[in-house]
C-alpha cells in the first residue's frame, strides 16, 4: 500500500508539530528506541490481507546501475539479479546454495561456531549437527532436521588387539572441519560439515591392529541395512529421513599427475538393536588391504550421514557396471566431492561427467544468454589450459542407476579451454531455449574429453559438495509483456449509482498468476486473482463509499469492506491529486502483470480504459392532458430523475415496431406539447407509424391505436416511453428506463381544478382554459383539531348538469366519494368534481395518479381514504 496521502491546512500542520515535539521531548530516549524497533505502523496494522500489493513487486534498486540480488526471490536452489536493464540473471544450481532460517532462505554456511560453552555447530545449514566441545563418555554428536535427531557415541576400536575405549580427548575446529585427535592411539576421528550431510572419517595415522569400531546411535527413527551396504532411516511413514552410506576407504598414496588415490569398498556396515531406540553400528574394514605393503598412511574410513541427492553422476570404462554419485564422489586429496572426466590410464578408463539443472522456474521466460559454469579442481596440465567438451544429453537418465553400460546418447553443443582451479564456461543458450520453449526436452549436459588421451584429464567440482565452486546455469531473460486487458463495464442498475468491471486477458505461457492493477489516480494497486485470464470487480469490495470518497478517502480498500465502483472516479483522483486530462477523469484504468514461479513478475501490459456505463433512469413521472373539447388530440408532461455523470437525456417513444428517440438535451423535463409528432391524419391514412422528430406532424390523438396498427401486430391505448442518459464526458449512454405506458383519458367535462391544468383568474373564481369551465368555491365550516382540519366546502362547475342539494351545477364536501370502474380501478370524485384515478395493481392495492399523495384501501362498508401527506 502506498503511504497515505492527505491534504492537511498549514495551520493544523504547525499546531500538531507543536504537539508533537512536546510529546516526544517528554518521552525518555529508551521508550523512543523500543518503540522504532518494535512497532507497526498504523499503515501496516491498517492492511493486514496479504493477497493484495500496492506495486507489482518489492525489489530493492540501487543508484550506480550494476546488478543487485533480488534476495525475495531466493530459492533453495537459485539466486536472481536484477541487472537494471529490464532482464535478470538467474543463477541455477542442482544442489541447495539456500537454507531457511527463522522464516527466511539465508546462504549456506557449513562454517562451525561455538555454539554454547560446551557444543559446536554450523552456522547455517539444513542438517543441523551439534559436536561437544570434549569426547567424553556420551554422545559426541547430534544430527538433527525436521524434528527427527540422531545422537552419535563412540563405544570402541578392536581388530587383532582386544578392545579399547575412546579417550577423553577436546575438540578443535577450523572452518568447516572438527578433530578428536589420538581418540584411540593413532587414530583420529574427524567430521566435515555441509549443508545436509555430514562427512565423517575414522582416520587411521598408522596401522595399530584396529579395524573395527562401534558406535552407538540413539534415535525415535528406525535403521534399516539396506542389501547395498548403506543404512536407511526411516521415519513411521517408512519415509527416509537420512542415510547411512555404504562406507569405504583411501590411502593417501596419491598420484601426483592423476591425482587418484587407491580406494577399497571392502568395509561393512552391521546394524545390532539395543534397548530405548539405541543400536550398535559397527564399521568393519579389511585388514588385508590395510596391512598391504603399498598402502600409505594416513588411511580414511568413510562413515558419513547424508540427507540429500542431485542429478549428477560420472560413468566410467574401466568399470562399466559401476555407478559414481553421492558420497562416492568424495576426492580426499582434494578435500571435495568431484566429477571424473576424461582418460588418464587404464584404471581410470574413459569418465564423463553428466548433471541435470531443474529449470521449471523459467518457463514462459525470454532467455537472451545461458552459460554453464564447472570448476576444474583439477587438470593435468596444471596451468595449462586445454578444451574440454559440453554435450546436450538426449536421454533420460537416473543418477542412481546409470553407469557406462546405460549412459545415454548426446550430441555436442560447446567446448571450452579450462586449466586448473579455473571455471570452464560455456554458451548454452540455444539449448536452454530449446528446453524452456519445449522444443526439447532437457536431459541435462555431459562433460567429456572428446576422445583425448591423458593430458584432457580433469575433476570438476560436484555439485554434492555444495559451495561456491559447485557447477551452475547462469540465464540471463526477462518475461514478456502481457497483451493490454479486455474490458467490458457494466451498470449495476437502478438506482445504484455504480458499477462494475469484467476483465480478461491473453494467457502467457509459464505464468503461475495474476496480478490486475487498478488505477487510484496516481498509481496502480495490484489485487493477486490466481490462475486465471477473466475477473471482475463486482463484488470484490475494493471502492471507498461515496460518503468516504466526499470525507477525502485517497485509497482503494484491500479489506474487503469497500463497495463497487462508483460511475465515475473524478472525485476519488481528485482527492490523490490526480491531474487526469479531459475525460480520462472519468475512467478506469486497469493493468495486467504476470506471476511466474518464485514471485518473478512480467512486465506491467500497457494500461486499458474504460466508462462506466450510465445507469438507467427509473420510471419517468407524467401528466397526460387533453386539448380543447372536440380536438381528439392533448399532450403529455414528464419529468425524471437527474442521473449521474449524465450530460443528456433521451425520450425515447415505442411506435410499435421499433422506438423513435428524441433528443432533449441536459433536461429531466420535457413535453409533447407543440412539438407536433403524431403523424397527420393524411400520414396514418397512408400507413405512417413513425413519430415525427421534424416538427411536422400534429399533437399526440388521445389513443395511439391506428398508429400501432399501421405498425403491425401490437395493440395497446397507452403511449409506451422510456428515458434513455447519455453522457459527452466518456460514459455508455444508459440502458432504457423500464415501460411506462401513458394513457391519454377520453374527454370529458373537467370539472374542478388541478395544478397541472392551465387556468384563469377571473371575478369570483377560476375559468378551466381548455373548457372554459368557471369553478367557484367557497369553504362554509372548518373546525381544527388533533388531526385533519373538519372543513365543509362547496365548489360551483358553471358546465356542469348535475342537481345538488344546492342547486344545479353546485356540490359540496358531502358530495365526495370513490367509484369502482369496470377494470377494477378507482375514481376518487373530489368535492369540485375533479377525479383522482387510481390503478389497481393487486388485491386491495391501488397506484395513485402522480403527484396525489392518497391511498385508498376498500373495505367490508366502502372505502378508506387515507392522506399520506
Amino acid at each position: 500500500m502506498k503511504r497515505e496521502k492527505r491534504k492537511r491546512r498549514w495551520f493544523r500542520y504547525v499546531i500538531q508539530l507543536i504537539v508533537m515535539a512536546l510529546i516526544v521531548s517528554s518521552i525518555p530516549m529508551e521508550a523512543i528506541a523500543e518503540t522504532m524497533n518494535n512497532g507497526k505502523t498504523v499503515q501496516e496494522n491498517k492492511v493486514p490481507s496479504t493477497k493484495q500489493t500496492k506495486k507489482k513487486n518489492e525489489k530493492k534498486q540501487t543508484s550506480d546501475g550494476k546488478p543487485t540480488e533480488v534476495v525475495e526471490e531466493r530459492t533453495e536452489h537459485e539466486k536472481v539479479f536484477d541487472n537494471k536493464n529490464g532482464t535478470y540473471t538467474k543463477k541455477v544450481y542442482t544442489e541447495p546454495i539456500h537454507t531457511k532460517k527463522d522464516g527466511k532462505l539465508e546462504e549456506i554456511q557449513p562454517e562451525l561456531v561455538e555454539k554454547s560453552s560446551q557444543t559446536i555447530a554450523t552456522k547455517t545449514t539444513k542438517l543441523k549437527p551439534t559436536f561437544q566441545k570434549k569426547l567424553e563418555q556420551k554422545e559426541y554428536a547430534a544430527f538433527e532436521v525436521d524434528g527427527h535427531k540422531v545422537t552419535y557415541k563412540l563405544i570402541g576400536a578392536k581388530g587383532e588387539k582386544e578392545q579399547i575405549g575412546p579417550s577423553q580427548v577436546a575438540a578443535t575446529y577450523e572452518k568447516n572441519k572438527i578433530w578428536y585427535k589420538n581418540i584411540f592411539p593413532n587414530i583420529d576421528l574427524r567430521t566435515i560439515t555441509f549443508n545436509d550431510k555430514i562427512k565423517e572419517d575414522i582416520v587411521l595415522n598408522q596401522y595399530t591392529g584396529h579395524h573395527i569400531f562401534t558406535f552407538q546411535l540413539e534415535t525415535t527413527l528406525t535403521p534399516k541395512l539396506q542389501e547395498d551396504g548403506s543404512i536407511l532411516m526411516v521415519d513411521d511413514k517408512q519415509k527416509t529421513v537420512f542415510t547411512l552410506p555404504k562406507p569405504f576407504m583411501t590411502d593417501s598414496n596419491v598420484h601426483p599427475e592423476s591425482n587418484e588415490a587407491p580406494i577399497s569398498e571392502e568395509v561393512k556396515y552391521t546394524l545390532e538393536k539395543q534397548k530405548n531406540n539405541t543400536y550398535n553400528v559397527t564399521v568393519t574394514a579389511d585388514p588385508k588391504w590395510l596391512q598391504a605393503p603399498e598402502r600409505k598412511y594416513p588411511v580414511y574410513i568413510d562413515p558419513s550421514i547424508t540427507m540429500g541427492s542431485f542429478q549428477e553422476a560420472y560413468v566410467s570404462s574401466a568399470y562399466p557396471k559401476s555407478n559414481y554419485s553421492r558420497w562416492v564422489l568424495w576426492d580426499e586429496n582434494l578435500q571435495a566431492h568431484t566429477l571424473k572426466v576424461g582418460y588418464f590410464d587404464n584404471r581410470t578408463g574413459y569418465n564423463f561427467a553428466y548433471t541435470k539443472p531443474e529449470l521449471s522456474s523459467l518457463n514462459g521466460a525470454i532467455v537472451h544468454e545461458a552459460k554453464f559454469y564447472a570448476y576444474a579442481a583439477w587438470h593435468y596440465y596444471g596451468n595449462n589450459p586445454n578444451e574440454v567438451w559440453l554435450d546436450e544429453v538426449k536421454g533420460d537418465w537416473d543418477y542412481i542407476t546409470m553407469n557406462w553400460e546405460t549412459k545415454p546418447w548426446s550430441q555436442e553443443i560447446a567446448v571450452a579451454n579450462v586449466s586448473r582451479n579455473q571455471w570452464a564456461e560455456f554458451n548454452v543458450t540455444d539449448t536452454v531455449k530449446a528446453w524452456l520453449s519445449g522444443e526439447r526436452p532437457n536431459y541435462g549436459f555431459k562433460l567429456h574429453p572428446n576422445g583425448r588421451g591423458q593430458t584432457h584429464w580433469k575433476k570438476f567440482i560436484a555439485a554434492y559438495n555444495g559451495g561456491d565452486t559447485a557447477p551452475h546455469l547462469e540465464i540471463t531473460y526477462s518475461y514478456p509483456k502481457p497483451n493490454k486487458p479486455r474490458l467490458s463495464a457494466y451498470s449495476n442498475g437502478i438506482g445504484s449509482g455504480t458499477g462494475h468491471i469484467n476483465v480478461n486477458w491473453d494467457a502467457m505461457p509459464g505464468a503461475t498468476g495474476y496480478r490486475v492493477g487498478i488505477f487510484d489516480g496516481t498509481d496502480y494497486n495490484y489485487y493477486h486473482v490466481g490462475n486465471t485470464t477473466s475477473w471482475s470487480t463486482k463484488d470484490r469490495k475494493i471502492w471507498p463509499s461515496k460518503d468516504d470518497v466526499n470525507r477525502g478517502r485517497n485509497e482503494l480498500h484491500f479489506d474487503e469492506l469497500g463497495g463497487e465502483f462508483s460511475t465515475s472516479p473524478s472525485q476519488f483522483y481528485q482527492n490523490n491529486s490526480s491531474k487526469e486530462p479531459g475525460n480520462d477523469k472519468h475512467a478506469y484504468k486497469i493493468k495486467v502483470v504476470a506471476e511466474y514461479p518464485h514471485d518473478e513478475l512480467s512486465p506491467e501490459s500497457d494500461e486499458e480504459k474504460v466508462f462506466v456505463p450510465l445507469e438507467a433512469p427509473k420510471q419517468p413521472k407524467s401528466h397526460a392532458f387533453t386539448n380543447l373539447t372536440g380536438s381528439q388530440s392533448g399532450y403529455v408532461e414528464l419529468n425524471w430523475d437527474q442521473i449521474p455523470g449524465a450530460t443528456g437525456y433521451r425520450v425515447i417513444f415505442y411506435n410499435g415496431k421499433n422506438h423513435d428517440v428524441f433528443d432533449v438535451g441536459n433536461v429531466t423535463k420535457w413535453t409533447t406539447q407543440g412539438k407536433k409528432i403524431y403523424p397527420t391524419a393524411d400520414e396514418l391514412k397512408n400507413g405512417r407509424y413513425q413519430f415525427h422528430t421534424d416538427g411536422k406532424g400534429e399533437e399526440l390523438a388521445l389513443n395511439p391505436l391506428r398508429l400501432y396498427e399501421n405498425a403491425g401486430d401490437f395493440r395497446s391505448d397507452k403511449y409506451w416511453v422510456h428515458i434513455q442518459a447519455y453522457s459527452n464526458i466518456g460514459h455508455a449512454e444508459s440502458t432504457y428506463s423500464p415501460d411506462y405506458g401513458i394513457k391519454i383519458t377520453e374527454p370529458t367535462d373537467i370539472f374542478g381544478l388541478k395544478d397541472y391544468i392551465a387556468s384563469v383568474d377571473v371575478i369570483g373564481g377560476k375559468v378551466n382554459a381548455t373548457n372554459g369551465n368557471f369553478v367557484m368555491d367557497e369553504s362554509d365550516f372548518t373546525l381544527s383539531g388533533r388531526g385533519p382540519d373538519l372543513r365543509i366546502d362547496r365548489v360551483y362547475n358553471s358546465n356542469s348538469t348535475e342537481q345538488g342539494v344546492l342547486g344545479k351545477g353546485w356540490t359540496s364536501s358531502f358530495d365526495e366519494k370513490v367509484q369502482e370502474q369496470p377494470n377494477g380501478d378507482l375514481h376518487f370524485i373530489h368535492e369540485d368534481r375533479a377525479v383522482d384515478r387510481f390503478e389497481k395493481t393487486g388485491d386491495n392495492s391501488y397506484k395513485a395518479p402522480s403527484g396525489v399523495f392518497l391511498e385508498i384501501k376498500k373495505t367490508d362498508s366502502g372505502y378508506t381514504v387515507t392522506d399520506k401527506d
